[in-house]
């Protein structure tokens, strides 16, 4: 099967699945960062920390709009 074909069928099995919702970003940072805490020293992981916040009220919080924006166009279009 030629990978066009295999990305037709593909995006074919997904149009009946249901939507997953979106969680908000603050809840996805949260597990993020509980998933990163055990992994280095808590000097490293404290600078990715500031990081993950200086993400969290910037850059990240215009792209989660834009996902949620992207979302209600998804459902109102019935995508």
């Amino acid at each position: 099967m030629s990978r066009r074909a295999s990305l037709k069928s593909l995006a074919h099995n997904f149009q009946g699945l249901p939507r997953l919702p979106l969680p908000p970003l603050a809840d996805t940072l949260e597990r993020y960062r509980r998933s990163v805490r055990h992994l280095k020293r808590k000097e490293v992981v404290d600078k990715h920390f500031e990081t993950v916040m200086r993400f969290e009220s910037g850059i990240g919080l215009q792209l989660h709009s834009e996902l949620v924006a992207r979302e209600a166009a998804a459902a109102i279009s019935g995508e």
